[in-house]
């Protein structure tokens, strides 16, 4: 009898019986399977310890845009969450987003169609120009329209591209690369070097690689604008130029049906609708009419009809409400200059019938507010003629923006009704009837009046200015369409051969337009390619450059602009002469007569500036209402002064003589500039003077009754109007705090940075210490303040303890110049005076695309993974017009010391254990990287923490030896450099 444990008692017989039975069939199926029973528990158990193991571990989720990029690379290698709370984390992170930027910096696609330059199609029909040139104009037009403009696959679109600039100043593009570098090596293990797989011959690879796919960018963007000044080319030979009889010598032209098929692949942007013209009389009484005839049929040519319907002299303004003040001062002045000319008054629908009023009251009210005259002689106030030209129908609706701001006088250049015309800026003040300035001499040689502006310290970078030597008119040009070409007088001139950003002042000029209405074409289109608008200020170089481009003849004054005023008393044994003012003025080619200036009449343009300027040196011992009154009151004008150029410059070891010819200073908001006769004390007597000028006391009473009339109606102006949102001048950014950062010259070559030549210089002392802000990298490349220890090699001296700078001339490179002037002499650098430091919001543009930085984590993994406590702060980019103004960046914290946050990891932890959790930890991407320049990660402090455990490379000497090692490297990749004569040898060809 089976026999069972007193514990089961409580069992029945049958139950005992059965449980013994199963006991019995449970030690025979282990016995008989024991080795599987084993493998499960062998399972088991790898199961429990790779889930355990798993439940730390964590898993990124990356984009595309991480693919290939250093910070995927060091992501991957993350294996356990806990890493991801260390500040170690977020640095290393950062440092990723630093290679990136430094070896995989992107470049952007080009935006529009690669195209065939037009040349070249034509070459393949007429390889001999003059087999072209032996068919008449109307089978010309048809072989373009018809066979050429369809297979150079043209198709007009705004070139807002980046422009990478940084390249074109070798220097500080491989120097602030190679800092970085340094500075990334300190900081990295070489563990972690290897694993990234990065060394200092890859870092070099990568960045002559970005230089070469930086410049052919810009080439290619360069030669998409160069194929459509050949079209425009093609387009004004064949439908704007008139075919003039050799028998009759006149126009025997007829409408050609192609021009509104050329038309509208080249000019889009034109809606072929004429602007609305509109006249008021005292009562406010508005009439309408059409100077330039009803509209245009459909078997028309728009620039065709808008050209011929071209009529008579006339003024051009263009306005809006915040500039009616300065205009009102304008339109008195043009009635006691007894103008007779009729005035077109441009505006963009934006003008309210409250300014209309204003300036209908002022230009016809039957008695002025007048001064009582002293010397000048009055005896009739005529009223003037206004008509008010709306011209915000006449673009199409999407190019609109590409016209605000000074882009508005462009399209009052184009669409007034006048054959010619002077155009005006609101705060010009003309010192003559306006009708005789068609009579100065250059007017008559050419139909044009240039004005030179200041010659001061603000240059292009030489691969920049070698784009625009493009342009200009060269040997198919020629061959094919007759076209003038480049003189020597103009590649030599300030802008191509000093590469100077300023060269035209255009607040005043006259032209013949319907003579020349393809410059006047080629002017307006420049505002739609970034690489030109971005790179100049404003309209002003367009105006003469469009008639370059074209072909055509203009003329320009003889004087640079001048700084007229008072001369500056009390200074002492200074040998140079001093004349601060707002205004730049504009001479007769004899010097004897002023012929205008600009910035208006007030003594400061910018009045409410006085209780910023009263702490100025200059100040000293004004009272606030003394200054107040004085930025109020008209400008006395005794004297003009006009400086050697900018390109003349002097280093001065605590002399008080000026070192340039003209300083900008920050007063009355950066537009008070000082101009100086002499620099360095004029002991260099290879450095030209300047000039003085001093006016005839007949001519200074009549100034101050031109200046009391102006002032009294820019009052009358300014009464209820909102402050002046007109015209602002950027000269501020060129000129203020600016200093050329100059490095050790032993180290470079100047010719191995770019397949373009480079500029070199020295260090230029600005007068303040004002700084610019930075631009992206990509575009503009934000480079560092300059250090104090990275003053340039010091130059001969003279008696006198200055170091004299030689100019430049002509195209030559900025290394060598054809005209030496003395030992130790160089020319101020372009450097941070270049226009490709504005932004040009320029419409946009200098924004950086690629710097993938880490600003920002938000350190969500899984809904059911555990919560914390995170104090974290991030940065962010804020942009300006001028300018990119970057937050600093800042580290973000994680706290775990909570409880609960704690026992909600333990607890999901055991679950992960036994595969029951939420398993591996995930991160999206997206939570990690936004994008940030580089100037929010600050190196110094990560490499000076005191977990970095970096390479030994920060002793000066290795630091040195590797710098050296990797610009001699550099410099053996670049032998093929261009040598520095290429641009004139260039002009040359075009010649």
């Amino acid at each position: 009898m089976t026999s069972y444990s007193p514990r089961l008692s409580f069992l029945s017989s049958d139950q005992k019986r059965s449980l013994f039975i199963y006991e019995k069939r449970l030690k025979r199926y282990i016995k008989n399977n024991k080795k599987v029973l084993w493998g499960i528990a062998i399972l088991f158990f790898i199961n429990f310890f790779y889930n355990l193991n798993a439940s730390s571990s964590v898993y990124f989720e990356l984009d595309d845009e991480y693919l290939g990029t250093y910070k995927e690379k060091y992501l991957r290698t993350i294996k356990n969450k806990n890493e991801i709370y260390t500040n170690d984390f977020y640095n290393k992170l950062k440092i990723m987003g630093y290679l990136d930027d430094l070896v995989n910096e992107p470049i952007e696609d080009p935006s529009s169609n690669t195209t065939v330059p037009p040349y070249e199609i034509l070459k393949k029909f007429y390889p001999n120009p003059e087999d072209f040139k032996k068919l008449s104009t109307s089978e010309q037009a048809k072989i373009y329209v018809n066979q050429i403009l369809p297979q150079t696959n043209f198709k007009f679109k705004p070139i807002q591209d980046t422009v990478y600039r940084d390249v074109y100043y070798p220097k500080k593009y491989l120097d602030s690369r190679l800092t970085k570098w340094l500075k990334i090596k300190d900081i990295l293990t070489e563990q972690e070097l290897e694993t990234l797989e990065i060394n200092d011959d890859l870092f070099k690879e990568s960045v002559l690689s970005i230089k070469n796919k930086k410049i052919e960018f810009n080439e290619n963007s360069s030669k998409e604008i160069q194929n459509f000044f050949q079209h425009l080319k093609l387009f004004s030979k064949f439908f704007l130029k008139p075919s003039v009889s050799t028998t009759t010598n006149k126009d025997t032209s007829e409408p050609i049906p192609e021009c509104h098929a050329a038309s509208a692949a080249l000019l889009p942007w034109l809606s072929n609708t004429f602007p609305t013209f509109t006249k008021y009389n005292q009562r406010m009484e508005k009439t309408v009419f059409h100077p330039f005839g009803e509209d245009i049929s459909v078997d028309q040519c728009f620039v065709q009809e808008l050209k011929s319907r071209l009529s008579g002299k006339g003024i051009v303004i263009t306005t809006t409400n915040g500039l009616v003040p300065e205009l009102t001062g304008l339109l008195s002045l043009l009635r006691i200059l007894n103008t007779q000319l009729p005035i077109q008054i441009i505006h963009n629908d934006d003008l309210s019938l409250d300014a209309i009023k204003k300036l209908v009251e002022v230009a016809t009210e039957p008695v002025m507010n007048l001064p009582k005259p002293t010397t000048y002689k009055i005896s009739k106030v005529p009223t003037l003629d206004l008509t008010f030209v709306d011209v915000s129908k006449s673009i199409t609706y999407k190019y609109k923006s590409y016209f605000s701001k000074w882009g508005m006088k462009l399209l009052a250049y184009l669409f007034n009704s006048f054959e010619e015309m002077i155009m005006l800026d609101t705060d010009t003040v003309p010192l003559l009837p306006l009708e005789q300035y068609f009579s100065l001499p250059a007017y008559k040689e050419t139909e044009t009046l240039f004005f030179r502006d200041r010659e001061a310290n603000s240059f292009l970078y030489d691969g920049i200015m070698d784009f625009f030597v493009t342009y200009l008119n060269g040997e198919e040009d020629f061959n094919y369409l007759q076209l003038r070409q480049a003189t020597p007088e103009t590649l030599n001139n300030r802008f191509f051969g000093e590469k100077a950003r300023h060269y035209m002042e255009a607040g005043l000029f006259a032209i013949n337009k319907k003579d020349k209405f393809d410059g006047v074409l080629s002017s307006v289109t420049q505002q739609f390619f970034k690489l030109i608008s971005g790179s100049l200020h404003g309209e002003k170089e367009f105006i003469w450059l469009g008639q370059e481009i074209m072909g055509q003849t203009y003329k320009f004054n003889d004087h640079a602009a001048a700084s007229i005023g008072e001369l500056t008393n009390d200074r002492g044994d200074l040998v140079a002469k001093e004349l601060c003012s707002t205004h730049p003025g504009h001479l007769s080619n004899d010097g004897q007569t002023l012929l205008w200036f600009n910035s208006g009449f007030l003594s400061c343009k910018k009045p409410d500036s006085y209780y910023k300027d009263i702490n100025y040196e200059r100040n000293e011992g004004k009272s606030l209402l003394d200054l107040k009154k004085e930025y109020l009151s008209p400008l006395r004008i005794t004297s003009a002064v006009i400086p050697p150029p900018a390109e003349y410059s002097i280093e001065n070891d605590g002399s008080q003589e000026p070192g340039r010819g003209w300083v900008m200073t920050s007063q009355c908001e950066n537009y008070l500039w000082c101009a100086y006769d002499v620099i360095g004390g004029g002991l260099n007597t290879n450095i030209p003077k300047g000039e003085i000028y001093t006016f005839s006391a007949n001519d200074v009473s009549n100034w101050e009754y031109f200046g009391q009339t102006w002032v009294r109606y820019f009052q009358f102006g300014k009464t209820g109007s909102k402050a002046d949102n007109g015209y602002l001048e950027d000269d501020a950014f060129d000129e203020l705090g600016l200093d050329d950062y100059t490095i050790d010259d032993d180290l470079y070559d100047s010719s191995f940075a770019s397949d373009k030549k480079p500029s070199t210089g020295g260090k230029t002392k600005t007068g303040n210490q004002f700084a610019k802000g930075g631009f992206a990298s990509n575009s503009d490349e934000s480079f560092d303040a300059p250090d104090k220890d990275d003053e340039p090699e010091p130059a001969a001296k003279k008696a006198d303890s200055s170091t004299a700078k030689k100019p430049k001339t002509g195209v030559k490179s900025s290394k060598k110049t054809g005209k030496k002037t003395g030992k130790g002499s160089s020319r101020t650098l372009p450097g941070f005076k270049d226009a490709d430091f504005i932004d040009e919001d320029t419409n946009n543009s200098g924004k950086s695309k690629g710097f993938k930085e880490t600003d920002e984590l938000e350190d969500e993994l899984n809904d059911d993974d555990f919560d914390y406590q995170s104090s974290r702060k991030s940065s962010k980019k804020s942009k300006s017009k001028s300018s990119d103004s970057k937050a600093p960046a800042e580290e973000k914290i994680i706290s775990l010391d909570s409880s609960l946050t704690k026992a909600s990891e333990n607890i999901n932890s055991f679950f992960n254990s036994f595969g029951l959790g939420v398993g591996t930890n995930k991160v999206d991407s997206k939570k990690l990287s936004s994008f940030a320049d580089d100037s929010e990660i600050d190196l110094d402090d990560i490499a000076n923490a005191p977990t970095a455990t970096g390479v030994a490379s920060s002793d000066a000497s290795n630091r040195d030896v590797l710098r050296e090692q990797l610009f001699e490297s550099l410099k053996k990749d670049n032998a093929e450099v261009a040598p520095e004569e290429k641009m004139l040898e260039d002009s040359q060809k075009v010649l």
